[in-house]
């Protein structure tokens, strides 16, 4: 068996993080679901209503994002995922953000339970349809899961780090294909969301990529590379509608 889990705080709907299609998608793909959360369950179900999982575990605690990491500090992600996994009751945990869709279920017959195993990212931006690419190839290859995925067989991987320096421990191949959509946003949110805000820019074109991010390239995706579901819901990710080509 196999499940996934994220931990996530109770705002992700005014964050604009599609955690509504990730549940339906995982719901659908695993044997179990985990979801930890931060913060008023109530608000957490908003907008949640209609996803119908007998697979779906729930747990979490009361309390804002900011009395969380003055608890845990640079610890906080590492913290609570390691309490989303241990959620689970499967054999297999694969560890998926919120805002990250993965394109098909694993295969578990490929997988050696000694070995914690890695995923290409694709970074999708503007739409669904183009992904964002620092090395001009495609698809990235997160050699040290410096994102923080993972797939492992117990609950003994260690994860470590926050954030984006989220860490775990591997020693597998990178064998699967995982789309992340955070950057599907306005120039405003992108900004943000991004060490662009730290540099006192509030928005950017999204066309105008390069001045941004030095050295990187967009490329097309096409439809039949794409998880389901968000080829089902493209339009809602449809913040760019001209051509990076």
């Amino acid at each position: 068996m196999i499940g996934v889990y994220a931990f996530t705080f109770d705002n992700w709907k005014e964050m604009n993080y599609p955690l509504d299609l990730w549940l339906e998608w995982n719901c659908s793909l695993f044997d179990e679901v985990a979801l930890y959360y931060i913060g008023d369950r109530e608000k957490l179900w908003d907008g949640l209503q209609n996803i119908l999982c007998a697979k779906l575990r729930i747990d979490g605690e009361d309390g804002t994002k900011d009395e969380a990491i003055k608890k845990h500090g640079d610890n906080t992600y590492a913290y609570y995922k390691k309490k989303a996994q241990e959620i689970l009751n499967t054999e297999w945990k694969f560890m998926l953000d919120i805002d990250e869709f993965i394109d098909a279920r694993p295969d578990e017959s490929i997988l050696d339970p000694k070995k914690v195993y890695g995923i290409w990212m694709h970074v999708l931006y503007g739409n669904v349809n183009y992904e964002i690419n620092p090395y001009g190839y495609s698809p990235v290859a997160i050699g040290n899961v410096g994102w923080g995925r993972l797939v492992h067989y117990d609950n003994d991987a260690t994860i470590i780090g926050d954030g984006h320096k989220l860490r775990v421990p591997i020693n597998g191949d990178i064998l699967f294909d995982v789309y992340h959509t955070t950057l599907l946003r306005n120039g405003q949110e992108i900004a943000r969301r991004t060490w662009l805000w730290q540099q006192g820019i509030p928005f950017i074109n999204i066309q105008d990529y390069k001045k941004y991010w030095y050295g990187m390239e967009v490329i097309r995706v096409s439809d039949d590379r794409l998880p389901k579901i968000l080829r089902d819901n493209k339009m809602r990710f449809q913040f760019f509608r001209g051509d990076f080509e």
